[in-house]
C-alpha cells in the first residue's frame, strides 16, 4: 500500500488521505475485476461431489491435438 501511496518509507510509511484513496480504487479495480472474472469464467461446484469437480477441472485443461476439433 505504501508503494502505491507514493510513501518512500515502508517500514513507517505517513500516508495521508489524499494518497490512501487512489490505492484503494486501485485494489478496488482489481477486486472487481476478479469477482467479474468468476462470475463470468467460474463454474458452480454446488452440489458436485470432489471426484466430479476434479474430473471437470482436468478435462477443462485438457489440451486438444489439433487434428480434434
Amino acid at each position: 500500500m505504501a508503494v502505491i501511496a507514493g510513501s518512500s518509507n515502508l517500514v513507517s510509511p505517513k500516508a495521508t488521505l489524499d494518497a490512501l484513496v487512489p490505492a484503494m480504487n486501485y485494489f478496488g479495480f482489481w477486486f472487481v475485476l476478479a469477482a467479474l472474472a468468476a462470475w463470468f469464467l467460474g463454474f458452480e461446484p454446488r452440489g458436485r461431489t470432489i471426484q466430479e469437480i476434479d474430473g471437470h477441472l482436468r478435462g477443462s485443461m485438457r489440451v486438444k491435438p489439433s487434428w480434434e476439433c
